[in-house]
């Protein structure tokens, strides 16, 4: 089932708890931030997949997301890059 959600306060507050675990990340392995950064779409995709408990996968062809995705501090889903296959995604 395809469900599309509002972006509320809860997915607010957990978009920034996942940013400040990827922030940290990318300091560690060198990037430097301006002093105010904004959250990307991704995270707050990501956010919204990772509160919302009944979600299980989040399906996208943008393979430059799943770079945030691999370093999110935490997840409870499953990301799957329809420009790649089943065995490409780990879903054999």
């Amino acid at each position: 089932m395809l469900k599309v959600l509002p972006f509320d306060l809860n997915h607010a507050f957990t978009a920034g708890y996942l940013m400040h675990g990827v922030y940290e990340e990318k300091q560690k392995r060198g990037a430097k931030f301006p002093m105010r950064s904004i959250v990307p779409n991704d995270t707050k995709m990501f956010a919204q997949a990772h509160y919302e408990t009944d979600i299980q996968y989040f399906v996208s062809s943008d393979s430059e997301a799943k770079k945030i995705y691999e370093i999110l501090p935490e997840h409870n889903f499953i990301f799957v890059d329809i420009s790649k296959n089943f065995i490409e995604n780990g879903l054999e």
